[in-house]
C-alpha cells in the first residue's frame, strides 16, 4: 500500500475506536466461513494499520506478553513491546498516548507486516496485517470516504481488500458507517449507531463498493461527518482501516531492532489457607435496597442486596491539541463491570485538577457489552467549548439511567 494515496494525510488525525468492539465483532460475524489453519490460537489480535494500533483480547489474564511487528520477508522486528494483560485478558498498544511501544513511540505498521505475540512458552501467535483500505472521495478532505446521492438516497463507500501476500481479493469484509451524534434512520441500520454492510471484493483486484440504501435526508446530512471503518475478519484476528493517525509518535524509518531477553510471567506459588480464616472471601462493597412486598393484607420488608457498579481503568490522552480534538474528537476508554446498562459522561472546566461550574456537556450511552468500553465524543457544541485550558471528565455506570454508581474522574489539558 502506498501512503501517498492520501497525499500526506498522516498530518490529519482521526480514529473510530468506538466503532469496533473486538469481542462483539467476532460474535456478530460468526456466520462467515473462517480460513483454515489460523495462526492465532491463544487469544484474538486486532490491528488498525492506519493508526498503528494493536489490541489483544481473550488472552490469559495477568500474563506477560511480548508483541513484535515484523516486516514481510524479515525475521527481526522493527518494534516491540512487553505488555501485561489485565484481569480480563485484554491489553492494547498506541491507544491514548501513554501505552506506546518500547522506544516510546509506535512503528509504522503497514499491510504485509506480521504481528507476533508470545509469552516465552506455549503462546506463539502470528497475525498478518491484510491490505484493507478506504478510498478518499475525490475533491474532499483527506478523511472523507462517503459519497452521498440525494436522488437515490444512498451513501456509497469504496475501497479495496486484498490478501497482503497474494494480492487476491479477500472475503469476510465489513464496512461500518458510524453516526457522528446519534443513530441512523434507514431500515437497514436497525436503529444502530453503526450501520454495517458486507461487500464482496473483486476476486482479482480486491476492489469493493458498499452502497448503503434507504438513507433519510437526516442520514445523508450525517454521512458527511460519519466515521467509516473497513475491516477484515479472520479466525481470531482482525485488520481494520479507519483513517490515519497515531496517539504515540510514529517511527516511519522501520529500522530493525533487537529486543532484550523477555521476562515470562512467574508461576504462582501455592500458599496454604490460614486455619484462622478458612474460605475467607474478599470484602465486597454493597448497597442495600429495602423492598416492600404485600403479604396477605399486611406488608413485609425484605432486604435486597445489589453490588454497586463503578467504572475502572478510565483513560484518555492527558494532553490533546485543539486541532487533534477537531479531527479525532475526545476519546476515552474504560472497563465496565457486569450488569452495566447505562453510562453517563460529563465534561467540566477545571481549576487545580478539580471541576468548576456546570457541566459543559453530558451524554448518556447504552453500551451493548460490558468489559472494555471505548467512546468518542464528537459533538460540535462540545468541541467548540474545548479551548486551551484544563478540564475534567466524569464517568458513572449503572444498571439504568436512574441508578448510577460512584463517579470516576480524569483530568486533561487542551493545548494549542
Amino acid at each position: 500500500m502506498s501512503r501517498s494515496t492520501h497525499d500526506g494525510a498522516r498530518v490529519a488525525r482521526r480514529r473510530t475506536r468506538a466503532a469496533i468492539s473486538t469481542a462483539a465483532a467476532f460474535v456478530a460475524t460468526a456466520a462467515f466461513a473462517w480460513p483454515a489453519q489460523a495462526a492465532v490460537t491463544s487469544g484474538t489480535v486486532e490491528v488498525f494499520h492506519g493508526i498503528d494500533y494493536i489490541g489483544l483480547d481473550n488472552y490469559p489474564a495477568n500474563t506477560n506478553l511480548r508483541v513484535e511487528v515484523i516486516p514481510a520477508g524479515a525475521t527481526e522486528p522493527i518494534s516491540f513491546a512487553d505488555v501485561r494483560t489485565d484481569r480480563t485478558g485484554f491489553v492494547e498498544l498506541n491507544h491514548v498516548g501513554d501505552d506506546c511501544f518500547a522506544n516510546g513511540g509506535a512503528p509504522d505498521i503497514i499491510p504485509g507486516d506480521t504481528i507476533r505475540v508470545s509469552d516465552g512458552g506455549a503462546i506463539s501467535d502470528t497475525s498478518i496485517v491484510q491490505d484493507v483500505m478506504l478510498t478518499q472521495v475525490a475533491g474532499t478532505d483527506p478523511l472523507r470516504y462517503t459519497e452521498v446521492d440525494p436522488a437515490t438516497h444512498t451513501i456509497t463507500v469504496r475501497g479495496w481488500a486484498k490478501d497482503a501476500a497474494t494480492g487476491a481479493g479477500l472475503t469476510n469484509i465489513e464496512v461500518r458507517l458510524n453516526h457522528p451524534n446519534g443513530s441512523w434512520d434507514a431500515d437497514g441500520a436497525n436503529g444502530r449507531r453503526d450501520w454495517r454492510l458486507a461487500p464482496s471484493p473483486d476476486p482479482a483486484t480486491g476492489a469493493y463498493m458498499a452502497v448503503f440504501e434507504g438513507a433519510s435526508d437526516a442520514d445523508l446530512e450525517a454521512a458527511i461527518d460519519a466515521e467509516v471503518a473497513a475491516e477484515w475478519l479472520g479466525s481470531n484476528e482482525l485488520t481494520v482501516f479507519d483513517g490515519f493517525g497515531s496517539a504515540c509518535t510514529t517511527d516511519a524509518a522501520r529500522n530493525t531492532v533487537i529486543p532484550p531477553p523477555f521476562t515470562p510471567t512467574p508461576r504462582p506459588v501455592a500458599t496454604p489457607t490460614s486455619p484462622a480464616s478458612p474460605g475467607a472471601q474478599p470484602t465486597v462493597v454493597t448497597n442495600t435496597i429495602i423492598r416492600t412486598v404485600p403479604v396477605a393484607g399486611s406488608q413485609a420488608v425484605l432486604p435486597q442486596t445489589l453490588r454497586s457498579l463503578a467504572v475502572s481503568r478510565l483513560s484518555l490522552a492527558r494532553r490533546i491539541s485543539v486541532t487533534r480534538l477537531r479531527l479525532q474528537g475526545l476519546r476515552a476508554s474504560m472497563l465496565l463491570p457486569a450488569g452495566t446498562k447505562a453510562v453517563r459522561v460529563s465534561v467540566y472546566k477545571a481549576r487545580n485538577g478539580k471541576k468548576t461550574g456546570r457541566a459543559l456537556f453530558t451524554v448518556n450511552r447504552a453500551p451493548r457489552a460490558v468489559g472494555v468500553y471505548r467512546l468518542t465524543l464528537r459533538n460540535r457544541a462540545l468541541l467548540r467549548k474545548l479551548r486551551t485550558g484544563s478540564y475534567v471528565m466524569e464517568v458513572r455506570a449503572g444498571r439504568n439511567g436512574a441508578e448510577l454508581g460512584s463517579v470516576r474522574r480524569i483530568a486533561f489539558t487542551v493545548t494549542r
